[in-house]
């Protein structure tokens, strides 16, 4: 029987997610142990836009690990876009979005929207806004795998240990796949169906 191209592209993708997925919880397991594996140069580009905007330097100790988390794949995506973007841009662009999900200051929020303005990034803000958004359903997902409660984006901040290969995760498929910041609904889609359906299948097993 001839097998079609189709089933045999299903069948490597499928393969291909199922490889990422098992590297991304033996990472997840691997920093529950160790809280201390971050990405340590993504922390301190958080503390510097901390710094150098004078924000509240509560919010840093607080979500810094968490938000650091997601300078990979966002870089990824705008990079993908075209867009010439250093870390610290995106950093800038990240922490400007949870500054407006987790309700910080106005003040604090219109004086970074002005430096991204200034750097023809102001545009962005709508696209990271709706990858973090989107980011939630598949790390509650993730979450609800290993056992872990996830139902607010401070949740997301808090488990490090959770968010970071998740992200890491994101970041090599949409650099493998081409996704940029105007496709994450198609990403995020993809990827979300085949974590339920890699959950459902180890579920079965150990049943």
């Amino acid at each position: 029987m001839e097998v079609s191209k189709l089933s045999v592209n299903l069948l490597l993708e499928e393969v291909y997610l199922n490889g990422m997925f098992n590297k991304m919880f033996d990472n997840i397991f691997l920093l529950k142990e160790n809280s201390n594996e971050v990405p340590k140069e993504d922390i301190s580009l958080v503390k510097k836009v901390i710094e150098d905007f004078k924000l509240n330097t509560s919010f840093m100790f607080t979500y810094g690990v968490g938000i650091s988390g997601f300078v990979g794949p966002v870089s990824t995506l705008l990079l993908n876009k075209g867009l010439n973007v250093t870390k610290y841009d995106v950093t800038l662009l990240l922490v400007v979005v949870f500054y407006i999900l987790l309700s910080g200051s106005k003040e604090e929020i219109d004086l970074m929207r002005e430096e991204l303005e200034r750097k023809n990034l102001g545009n962005q803000i709508k696209g990271v806004l709706n990858f973090v958004s989107k980011s939630l359903g598949l790390l509650k997902i993730v979450g609800k795998k290993i056992g872990v409660v996830v139902t607010t984006l401070t949740d997301v901040l808090a488990f490090a240990f959770l968010s970071v290969p998740v992200m890491n995760m994101l970041k090599d498929y949409a650099a493998d796949k081409g996704f940029n910041i105007d496709r994450v609904e198609e990403l995020m889609y993809g990827l979300g169906l085949s974590a339920v359906s890699y959950t459902l299948k180890n579920l079965m097993k150990r049943k």
